[in-house]
């Protein structure tokens, strides 16, 4: 997923799920989810998205590889999230824009395409098909060397439980212990019913 592509720094890969994820919402069936009963987990679905592109785009201006000259089609994507965040609000899963005088970030949903304008603005990157966006847009934005605020509680309450807990931590994204890709080729053989490995450690390796 997107953020086992930063962790191991490949860019290419973070960046395909943020395509992905733009044409699936905006002309695929990723807008179903409009219509799912349980709209606070659709509202914090559209946060993640938010959060997702925000990272991404982060991690490639790090990298200096982030630019109006840069090859990447980055202007087409920033356009279809801004449309994409015009649709959530249309649908109340993100509220309006927020101007936040806070002096440090916080992460306000509602300003997801503000926070995309003022990427395009500061580093010179033209969005097709949109205003035009020299016009003073100055959101809080977050410091590339900061911390992230949310981690602390995140770590604290995605503590496996004790039944799924099989004597070692996560090095990787995966599920907990009862998750049999986190299994070894042995713990997968000894519980099948064949004595037979089920996911031998080349296809585990192609998910």
């Amino acid at each position: 997923d997107s953020e086992d592509g930063e962790e191991n720094k490949k860019w290419q890969e973070a960046w395909s799920v943020v395509e992905a994820m733009a044409i699936f919402v905006r002309v695929g069936d990723g807008s179903l989810m409009f219509m799912a009963d349980d709209g606070q987990i659709i509202s914090e679905t559209a946060s993640q998205i938010a959060r997702m592109v925000l990272a991404a785009l982060a991690a490639l201006e790090s990298d200096g590889m982030l630019s109006g000259n840069s090859r990447s089609n980055v202007g087409w994507m920033i356009a279809m999230y801004i449309t994409m965040a015009s649709m959530f609000r249309d649908v109340s899963l993100i509220q309006g824009n927020r101007q936040l005088k806070a002096k440090l970030f916080k992460f306000w949903a509602g300003n997801f395409d503000l926070y995309l304008q003022a990427i395009a603005h500061r580093l010179n990157i033209t969005i097709p098909d949109t205003e035009n966006v020299s016009k003073n847009i100055e959101p809080t934005m977050p410091k590339g060397n900061g911390k992230d605020p949310s981690f602390a509680e995140y770590k604290r309450t995605s503590v496996a439980p004790g039944y799924a807990f099989r004597g070692a931590h996560r090095t990787k994204i995966r599920g907990d212990g009862l998750d049999i890709t986190t299994w070894s080729s042995a713990e997968r053989k000894q519980y099948n019913f064949d004595n037979k490995v089920p996911l031998p450690k080349k296809t585990i390796g192609s998910l």
